[in-house]
């Protein structure tokens, strides 16, 4: 019998835990939490990492346990803690769905954890193989093979520059089955760095969900193109033929096409839509804490303008500042906010192990030397 996917919400039949088992799962996702941590330590941690391999952004390091191989990449993304917490924090399986089709199709199962790490805020997504009577084995009625997450889950740590997360990802999965030996290794690998091309792309989604908070303006209440000679963005002529008009749903002006603007996939009204946003308007800070940013105010006021137009810069004036490197990261639960995650637990201290900034640019230089274009 061939097994439709996805599967209907009342495909598991899932009673209500008695208390001794929830306090089992909690505290197995407390432990995967804690390996998480001490797995993703590149330098001087339980896993001899070697590098692998990078594309421009993402840096892939393997390593090997338990006879299956392991993988961590890294990343830098611009977003904040806050960008994270609300497109990640579910408890319900409806949440979970919704997440996981949003930025990581393929995974399921996640212990939540805000925490701490040398005096900066992390949020922990740890993923770990469990059994329960409800989800019973599949493989003898639809030949599905269950696989098992040993060491996995998401890092996403501040660091020294505002509004710029490191990322780290952990992947450390037993296919089972007859995908084994030199064939599983391949096929596991693959996925490793198919994984990293999702990473790529989680700033760009991260940047949607918060945009998708925004309101539009319809079709009325946009400039008419035919009203703009030029591009409000680059300031080029349109033509018939070179450039197209195009308008702006946020601040409705009229701009061309790439890289002025671009099309963006949004939720509006629990709907997936297309919305073209000029550059601007897709690269503003956006308020943290306001839930719908009204456009009614006008687009000549000296507000709207500073707002959706900022002063340009010269790049090299706003360069990050070096980053301090630290000789150990000291790891302890965060004191959360009466609103924050029911998961969280107080109380202990551990190491993550010394910092990876070093580490990192030596495998990069190593990288460049071996091979002069992007492995992947």
């Amino acid at each position: 019998m061939t097994l439709q996917v996805p599967i209907s919400p009342d495909f598991f039949h899932c009673p209500q835990l008695p208390p001794a088992d929830l306090d089992h799962l909690t505290a197995l996702g407390e432990q995967a939490a804690l390996d998480l941590i001490e797995y993703t330590r590149l330098v001087g941690g339980p896993i001899d990492w070697s590098f692998h391999a990078q594309d421009d952004n993402v840096k892939l390091f393997r390593g090997r346990q338990d006879n299956v191989p392991l993988f961590c990449a890294h990343i830098e993304i611009d977003a904040t803690i806050d960008d994270i917490i609300p497109n990640f924090l579910t408890t319900d399986t409806v949440g979970v769905r919704a997440s996981a089709f949003a930025f990581f199709p393929d995974i399921m199962d996640i212990f939540q954890d805000d925490v701490v790490i040398d005096g900066r805020r992390a949020w922990i997504r740890a993923l770990v193989h469990v059994e329960v009577a409800a989800c019973p084995d599949l493989q003898a009625k639809y030949g599905v093979v269950r696989g098992k997450m040993l060491h996995s889950g998401f890092i996403y740590m501040e660091c020294d520059r505002p509004g710029v997360l490191q990322v780290f990802e952990l992947q450390h999965v037993q296919p089972n089955g007859a995908i084994r030996g030199a064939v599983g290794d391949y096929l596991v690998t693959m996925s490793a760095v198919s994984q990293c091309n999702n990473l790529n792309l989680l700033g760009h989604k991260l940047r949607a969900a918060r945009l998708s908070r925004l309101q539009f303006l319809p079709d009325h209440a946009v400039v008419p193109p035919a009203s703009r000679p030029t591009c409000n963005v680059c300031h080029n002529k349109f033509g018939h033929l070179r450039r197209r008009r195009h308008n702006c749903r946020r601040c409705g002006e009229v701009v061309c096409g790439r890289p002025c603007s671009s099309v963006w996939k949004l939720m509006a009204s629990g709907l997936r839509v297309r919305v073209r946003l000029c550059y601007p308007c897709a690269s503003v800070n956006l308020p943290e804490n306001d839930d719908r940013i009204e456009t009614s105010q006008s687009m000549g006021t000296p507000d709207f303008q500073a707002y959706f137009n900022p002063p340009s810069s010269n790049s090299s004036d706003h360069l990050p500042p070096r980053r301090r490197p630290p000789s150990q990261h000291h790891h302890h639960r965060h004191h959360p906010a009466s609103n924050a995650s029911p998961n969280v637990v107080e109380g202990s201290t551990y190491m993550l192990g010394t910092p990876v900034d070093e580490f990192l640019s030596y495998c990069s230089s190593q990288l460049l030397q071996q091979h002069p274009t992007p492995p992947f």
